[in-house]
């Protein structure tokens, strides 16, 4: 790594800490419905090894392509933490159905080709954040196809960091428009997040949990990013179908066994809230790092490559 390309994660690292310190202090807010005792933990980025390479990868040219989305994508961070305080303090708590109809449209046309609703489990707010409302609008961007097929490759990474700037602000304007229609709105931004998202989307009915621990739908199979806007509304068309797990991953392995990391946990770790781990993050994220966000586990996913390898 030379000495640029060292100083630009120095500064996107004090970037981070300064998005960081605003998601926790949102456990502050009296109304905050603040993680549990055996919360998970976010463990990307980890700040501390974010200026030796093992988290993002460092070449300057990469660095230089995904600058301007990151940016973007930080300050649609700040918006959504910033906005809490345009809502209403006084505001509706039902929608009728011209109205979710008009936010639907409004969340596909503005990129979310996913979209569902559901009661939050407490246990998935992550360590040391909070929300704001248990009311959740889940929403999801779909990747690139040809990049995910690429992986790895900077096309692939360029197109990953694109996805967080244009769900972000999909999920920053459904909120502005929620509060337009006199409903208060929280957002978790797809970068990073303040819940862990594949168990919320499979609970909203979205689709289910693979064996590398990410969403496969029947539309994108695991090719989404994914974000949250909590609300207060009442009477949404909430699901909830649990934590189900994609059948045929039981019997595949392809994702597996094509981990150049091998970062996959021999048996997957189940958590006493029925949470399960399937990947070691530290493994995974220094392959991360080093190739172009990898994304081999996607391109290897049986649901959008059913042929087999391809490299």
């Amino acid at each position: 790594m030379n000495p640029i390309e060292k100083l630009l994660l120095v500064m996107m690292k004090q970037r981070l800490l300064g998005l960081f310190a605003l998601e926790e202090s949102l456990a502050k807010q009296p109304q905050a419905i603040l993680a549990l005792a055996d919360a998970p933990e976010r463990r990307w980025p980890d700040l501390q090894k974010f200026t030796s390479g093992e988290q993002i990868p460092s070449q300057l040219k990469t660095q230089m392509a995904i600058r301007k989305p990151m940016l973007k994508a930080g300050d649609q961070v700040k918006e959504s933490i910033s906005s809490l305080a345009l809502n209403p303090q006084k505001g509706r708590v039902t929608i009728d159905q011209n109205e979710l109809e008009a936010l639907i449209q409004l969340a596909g046309n503005q990129g979310a080709g996913l979209i569902g609703f559901t009661k939050l489990p407490h246990e998935l707010i992550f360590k040391n954040r909070a929300v704001m409302f248990d009311a959740v609008i889940v929403l999801g961007a779909q990747l690139d196809q040809q990049a995910v097929a690429d992986a790895p490759s900077q096309d692939t990474y360029v197109d990953s960091i694109n996805s967080y700037d244009v769900l972000g602000s999909a999920a920053n304007q459904l909120a502005e428009q929620l509060r337009g229609m006199g409903f208060a709105a929280h957002v978790s931004h797809p970068l990073g997040g303040l819940v862990l998202y594949p168990p919320l989307a499979a609970k909203a009915g979205l689709g289910k949990l693979g064996r590398h621990g990410l969403l496969i739908t029947p539309e994108f199979g695991p090719r989404q990013r994914l974000a949250a806007v909590f609300t207060n509304i009442s009477n949404l068309p909430f699901v909830d179908v649990g934590y189900q797990i994609n059948e045929s991953c039981e019997h595949c392995g392809r994702c597996q066994k094509a981990c150049p990391a091998q970062a996959f946990f021999d048996e997957p770790i189940w958590h006493s809230s029925g949470r399960r781990t399937s990947v070691n993050e530290a493994k995974c994220s220094v392959q991360f790092a080093k190739n172009f966000s990898c994304s081999v586990c996607l391109r290897e996913c049986a649901t959008v490559n059913p042929g087999g390898a391809r490299r």
